[in-house]
């Protein structure tokens, strides 16, 4: 996902567009860094000339906030950052954010993420979450059913992934390039969304003729699915102010790929008073922003950056890792949303 430095990622704009909601209050979520407070500043910064609420859960060292599920369902956007998916779900687990997870999925929040953040929603997938090397993973939320690969276009990523699923380690999944993005309504994909021309996706199956999955001579086959370029959105006026309740309801009438074996998650309506989506939302994401090694000067502009960490004051002034990388180093990210189909309210 790019994050460019005077303007809203397309990507964010596009789950907040989902929200149905003119001034959406989002949530940032980045224990997959261990809450690295540069990458609330940057969100806080990208976000800061719209009207979208934003806040954050860190837990690290201790939660921010007494009660986190509170915070999380009350919310129509949960954002949750890249890094390592295998620590971000150990540390959930242990505070039940799995659980409240799935309570926002029901009650109709829109779920988004990035890298980790996509990888998370769904059964399992590749990883660096244990080294250098690249691994499978497969202890995901499974919100949605297979697996997925973001950064497809990066690296071993591609034929690990592909040799995963022929030999049956990884469920038959989606794979992502960077910048890249899925869209879900209930069991359905409904668009794949690009922030940038020429990325792609794919739907990744183990080859049927194989006599097993560990069948050596297995392979896997790719299904193209149909991209669709955001830019147009960059060039709309007042980008960023979200549009009306429908917006994402006739989106996902309109860009159901033709053809398309949807990998997907049953939603069901919420019924809370509060809300009035019609729909719940999960897009999936790449991110491939190469962080500046010093976010001083930054304004952010949010009565809320007050909450971000103290520790936040050694980022805004610059500070670096001895390694020299900065402070969340070159990312590659991938995002998931999930929505549901509208359905009339219950009496």
């Amino acid at each position: 996902m790019l994050m460019p430095t005077d303007t809203m990622p397309l990507l964010v704009d596009y789950a907040m567009r989902l929200s149905g909601q003119r001034q959406p209050k989002i949530c940032v979520i980045n224990t997959a860094t261990g809450d690295d407070p540069a990458g609330y500043i940057r969100f806080y910064d990208r976000l800061a000339g719209t009207d979208a609420q934003v806040r954050h859960l860190a837990l690290f060292p201790m939660p921010n906030v007494t009660d986190p599920e509170d915070l999380l369902l009350s919310q129509d956007i949960l954002f949750v950052g890249g890094g390592s998916v295998a620590n971000m779900l150990a540390v959930w687990r242990v505070h039940r954010i799995d659980e409240i997870m799935s309570k926002a999925w029901q009650a109709g929040v829109v779920l988004a993420g990035s890298s980790a953040g996509g990888i998370c929603w769904f059964e399992g997938g590749t990883t660096d979450s244990f080294g250098h090397t690249l691994r499978p993973f497969t202890d995901g939320l499974g919100m949605l059913p297979g697996s997925f690969c973001p950064h497809y276009d990066e690296g071993e990523r591609r034929p690990l992934y592909r040799r995963l699923v022929a030999d049956g380690t990884l469920s038959p999944g989606l794979a992502c390039d960077a910048g890249v993005g899925a869209h879900f309504v209930d069991d359905d994909l409904v668009e794949i969304v690009a922030d940038r021309p020429g990325r792609g996706a794919w739907r990744v199956t183990a080859d049927a003729s194989a006599d097993s999955p560990a069948d050596s001579s297995a392979e896997a086959t790719e299904t193209t699915l149909t991209t669709r370029f955001l830019g147009e959105l960059a060039a709309a006026p007042g980008r960023g102010a979200v549009q009306g309740p429908a917006e994402g309801r006739e989106r996902a009438q309109r860009h159901q790929p033709p053809g398309v074996d949807a990998s997907g998650v049953h939603e069901q309506r919420g019924d809370r008073e509060r809300r009035h989506h019609d729909h719940r939302d999960v897009p999936v994401v790449a991110d491939d922003e190469v962080v500046p090694e010093s976010a001083e000067g930054l304004e952010l502009g949010q009565d809320a950056v007050h909450e971000v960490h103290e520790e936040m004051a050694s980022v805004v002034s610059g500070a670096v890792p001895d390694s020299g990388v900065p402070v969340l180093g070159v990312a590659v990210l991938g995002v998931a949303v999930l929505t549901p189909a509208p359905r009339p309210r219950s009496q």
